[in-house]
């Protein structure tokens, strides 16, 4: 199997008219892509993201992501949605390497805005990623299944949850030693009714949510694994990591509510649902850290991983809302 060398990386660059803005040592990415902030001929930055290896499962991904996000990105400018996103503008899948870019959306995640600048307003931030959220459920199904994706679109019913359980829940029982609490929590699983599924990020959490400070807008980045799921599924991500705000987190749930106006003991069991997955998903990440890539393994620390024991006893309890 071919692999992309950094020489064959800076031969693309200089082919395709583009200047690199950070180093080669710096670049973002994961195990199957390499992402770079460039400029282009025009002088505009751009997003590269171009695979480090020769596979027809990361062909098959670049393509279902310049498809998938465009039609998103055509949806939210014609609904005038309070956040944005951004606009994909070349795709090549022909030939090895496979890349694709897209806009640069300005400003700074918000994991960095909350860390850093004190003069945030967050309860108004609560207040807009609701926002983003009860507007991205209203998205249209039949016009993501015009892309002919629908066999690469997955839906999250009842029966996906559980057999996503029954895979993480060995790394649950490690930590939590009360057997009555995991019997609770199994039984949940088992007994819950079918649910609804809407459009849901799957990734909702603070690296792919900017902000823009100036212009007080939200983009959302990284659509590709886009699904059908709860209507909780993105809140409980954002809400699981960010652990570090207990109260800013119940705000945010009390915003999300308000605006769907959603009856809160269903909200309330449906978010149940979704966020001890999501801290299962967590839980299993910390126990197999050193298979992850390096400089993801800051965020599997035993503070965190304490922290989110503490929260999955409560959700279990209902202590939660």
């Amino acid at each position: 199997m071919k692999t992309l060398q950094t020489s064959e990386l800076q031969q693309f660059l200089q082919e395709k008219q583009l200047t690199p803005l950070q180093n080669f040592d710096g670049m973002m990415g994961t195990l199957k892509f390499y992402v770079l902030l460039c400029k282009d001929k025009e002088n505009r930055k751009i997003i590269l993201k171009i695979s480090r290896n020769d596979n027809n499962i990361v062909k098959n991904q670049i393509e279902k992501e310049f498809k998938l996000t465009n039609t998103i990105y055509s949806i939210v400018k014609s609904k005038n949605f309070s956040f944005i996103i951004p606009q994909y503008l070349q795709c090549h899948t022909d030939t090895y390497p496979y890349w694709l870019t897209h806009e640069y959306i300005q400003g700074k995640p918000i994991g960095m805005i909350f860390n850093f600048n004190k003069n945030t307003d967050t309860a108004k931030m609560a207040y807009k990623l609701a926002l983003c959220l009860s507007e991205m459920q209203t998205i249209n199904k039949t016009d993501i299944s015009k892309l002919n994706l629908s066999n690469n679109i997955e839906t999250h019913n009842i029966d996906w949850y559980r057999k996503q359980k029954n895979e993480n829940i060995q790394f649950v029982e490690k930590y939590i030693k009360n057997r009555e609490i995991i019997n609770i929590a199994n039984n949940f699983f088992d007994h819950f009714p079918e649910f609804q599924c809407v459009p849901t990020h799957q990734d909702f959490g603070f690296q792919n949510i900017i902000f823009d400070a100036k212009n007080e807008k939200i983009g959302i980045l990284d659509w590709e694994i886009f699904a059908f799921d709860s209507l909780a599924r993105d809140i409980a991500h954002l809400w699981v990591h960010s652990w570090r705000k207990p109260e800013w987190r119940i705000l945010l749930l009390n915003r999300f509510v308000s605006l769907t106006k959603i009856n809160k003991d269903l909200f309330r069991e449906i978010f149940k649902l979704s966020t001890i997955l999501e801290l299962g998903y967590y839980i299993k990440c910390f126990d197999v850290k050193k298979d992850i890539k390096e400089n993801m393994q800051k965020y599997y620390t035993k503070t965190a991983l304490d922290a989110h024991v503490k929260d999955l006893e409560n959700i279990i309890n209902n202590k939660i809302l």
